[in-house]
């Protein structure tokens, strides 16, 4: 294709799948999200279900983990069960608390802010 045609019919730049648009693409990646974090689970499975009993059980145990004890990053490492009890203001006030104390005591290891 020549150049002159590239210039002219200035081609739009192509997304990841262009027939995902807006809230697909955003729960596709969510979907891709979750699913990394399930796999990297030390007991995910290595082989297949026995059964769709054995399946849902495991399932069950890993949205439990996931809500209740897992700190996701994206929510500034506090459980969702935190986050939507509106528990997760005074963890972060306690976390700011710790990391000023332990800023003080050691001045030479802190170079700026400290962080939330």
């Amino acid at each position: 294709m020549p150049r002159s045609f590239l210039r002219e019919t200035k081609p739009k730049k192509e997304v990841a799948d262009p027939l995902l648009c807006g809230q697909e693409r955003t729960f596709a990646s969510n979907a891709e999200s979750l699913f990394r974090t399930c796999k990297y689970r030390p007991n995910y499975p290595s082989k297949p279900f026995d059964s769709i009993d054995e399946a849902r059980k495991w399932t069950l145990e890993f949205v439990q983990w996931y809500n209740h004890q897992h700190k996701h990053s994206g929510l500034k490492f506090v459980t969702p069960e935190q986050r939507h009890d509106g528990r997760d203001a005074a963890i972060m006030e306690h976390r700011k608390q710790v990391y000023e104390a332990a800023k003080q005591r050691h001045l030479e290891r802190w170079t700026g802010e400290t962080r939330d």
